[in-house]
This record gives structure tokens, C-alpha cells and sequence, in this order.
């Protein structure tokens, strides 16, 4: 997500192609990517924190981004969890530009 806002993607644009398009590609549209009466509620919660990092895409090849998003909790299936532990040592926050 944060690698689409570093792309000039707007906030809106990037929870679209993480929700509602994949709910499309697989079929599912009428039950997932979007809240409504009688659909799967799993809800993700996620802060904006600008700042300098790095993000990499699956060839390794970098990205300078100033904006990235950090789960604060979500809701499975009505239960709560808080995030824990990250990808990374040092948690959720992307590497660190200059690191």
C-alpha cells in the first residue's frame, strides 16, 4: 500500500485496488471489498505516517516514499486483534531512508 502512495496513487485509489478489486478479480464483490448489510465485515484500521523510507518491490528495486500506512488493529470475523510484530525488527514501518 505504501509503495502505491509513493506511485502518486491517491489514498482512495490504493484501498480500492487492496478491497474492492480484488473482490472483483475473484468473484466475490457481493460478499467482499466493501461494508454492507450481510457482507463479511473484516475491517483493517491503518494510520498515515509521513516521513523518509524505502520501499522495495519484488525485484528489489527501490522507491524513495514519504507516506506509509501502519496497522493500528483489525477486525476478523467480530474478533479484535492489535498488530503484535511486523515484517520487520524494528515492527511495521517500512526501512528507513538513509539506513
Amino acid at each position: 500500500m505504501a509503495r502505491f502512495l509513493g506511485l502518486g496513487f491517491t489514498l482512495e485509489q490504493v484501498v480500492a485496488a487492496c478491497s474492492v478489486s480484488p473482490a472483483r478479480a475473484i468473484g466475490e464483490a457481493g460478499r467482499l471489498g466493501s461494508l454492507a448489510v450481510g457482507r463479511q465485515a473484516d475491517i483493517s484500521v491503518l494510520e498515515i505516517k509521513d516521513g523518509r523510507w524505502v520501499a522495495y518491490d519484488s525485484l528489489r528495486d527501490s522507491l524513495p516514499i514519504d507516506k506509509t500506512l501502519v496497522p493500528v488493529l483489525t477486525v476478523k470475523r467480530g474478533r479484535v486483534f492489535e498488530p503484535e510484530w511486523g515484517p520487520h525488527a524494528w515492527g511495521w514501518e517500512p526501512e528507513r531512508a538513509g539506513a
